[in-house]
């Protein structure tokens, strides 16, 4: 009897079963899970290398490894080098996911989104565009096998805003309009050739973000993108109702993709739809002087888009010593509404390294201007002050 029991326990063990049920697997499998959902990156794709280990045929475990590699990735890598190589070991897990299961539209939504950021990240424009190809395709392919996919949809949006929107901001800035000229391009024969060139793709652009948000009317990056399309077409409007019609209801979608996102307990200041600039974007093309993808969030501002505060710890040794006063820094809040660069301004030492840990903490509602969710530069002031009923002690 005893060997029959012992002989039990060695099949479970074989068969990678643990003493509460669960394959290790799929222990490891919801590790990561928890994981990406928390931002955990690093520790996410250590959970999926395990279940790697354990099932090396397993598609979504490559695909789950291979968004969190993507997470690990730098933001931006033309301005931050992907030392690391992240972005390549994303493609080749999310290529292995592609490869076991061809039509899983996880797999394929993976290898989308890791292309797209490949994308992002070349200042070729050959294998840009060459990118850009594949990311169409695969989510064709993901509506071919689901209709009703409103990220495919949303995606396909975002896409041709990529393509198109560089030629725009060119334009703009050869008709030497500023970035706050609320107008339509104004030499109508760059508007005809814009048109001419463009006008397909931004119309079956509306018609995919339009069937994105008939499937989900919440959808938020449809929101952004429909907002960013009726942008673009107003630019090349000839008539100047058909302009004003669009731009408002640009606007009318930005303000309905902030109003979609959670709420501060401040409502937050939206950020001004300032005319046709549609946002330099990463491109083939040089940026012209005067565009950006990075916009100025005034301290009130940032303020009222601040989503999860986490209070700095008073340092000790700063209590003792009757330190206090206010800490200043210079921020970039990402896409995501995390903090990606913060530089000390000024601020005792002995108070810096407190509330630089707190403010790394800190989570935003990410900032969108022009319909496009943006990088924010702001300042940041992080003040420290000793209770009046806690004195410094003095020495007699």
């Amino acid at each position: 009897m005893r060997l029959m029991g012992l002989a039990l326990v060695a099949a479970l063990v074989a068969a990678g079963q643990t003493s509460s049920g669960k394959r290790e697997s799929d222990v490891w499998t919801e590790r990561g899970r928890v994981a990406l959902a928390e931002y955990r990156y690093h520790d996410a794709a250590e959970a999926f290398q395990k279940v790697i280990a354990i099932s090396p045929d397993l598609a979504a475990a490559h695909a789950q490894l291979a968004r969190a590699l993507l997470g690990e990735a730098p933001p931006n890598p033309l301005l931050f080098p992907d030392t690391n190589g992240f972005l390549p070991k994303a493609e080749a897990e999310a290529r292995k996911a592609v490869d076991l299961s061809p039509a899983d539209p996880e797999a394929l939504s993976t290898l989308a989104s890791v292309d797209h950021k490949l994308a992002d990240s070349t200042r070729d424009p050959a294998e840009r565009s060459v990118r850009l190809a594949e990311v169409t395709s695969l989510w064709n392919k993901i509506l071919a096998a689901d209709p009703r996919s409103a990220q495919a949809h949303s995606e396909l949006a975002r896409i041709a805003v990529e393509r198109v929107a560089p030629a725009i901001i060119m334009a703009r800035a050869q008709s030497g309009m500023a970035f706050q000229d609320k107008a339509r391009l104004r030499d109508p024969a760059l508007r005809r050739s814009l048109r001419s060139n463009h006008g397909h793709t931004i119309a079956d652009a509306i018609l995919h973000a339009q069937k994105a948000l008939d499937i989900d009317p919440a959808y938020v990056p449809a929101m952004h993108a429909m907002s960013t399309l009726l942008l673009m077409r107003a630019n090349l409007s000839d008539s100047d109702a058909d302009y004003a019609a669009d731009f408002k209801a640009s606007e009318d979608w930005q303000q309905k993709a902030a109003n979609a996102t959670p709420k501060p307990a401040a409502a937050p200041v939206p950020l001004p739809n300032n005319g046709g600039i549609i946002g330099a974007m990463i491109s083939e093309i040089r940026v012209p002087p005067g565009t950006t993808t990075l916009i100025f969030a005034p301290p009130e501002v940032a303020e009222r888009n601040l989503l999860s505060k986490i209070e700095p710890s008073y340092p000790e040794a700063a209590r003792k010593a009757g330190v206090q006063g206010t800490v200043r820094f210079r921020a970039v809040i990402g896409t995501d509404g995390h903090v990606k660069t913060l530089d000390l301004v000024q601020g005792d030492p002995r108070l810096a390294k407190a509330a630089e840990d707190a403010v790394r903490k800190w989570v935003y509602r990410p900032f969108v201007a022009d319909g496009i969710t943006r990088d924010a530069a702001t300042e940041i002031s992080v003040p420290f002050k000793l209770e009046a009923a806690s004195p410094p002690s003095n020495n007699r």
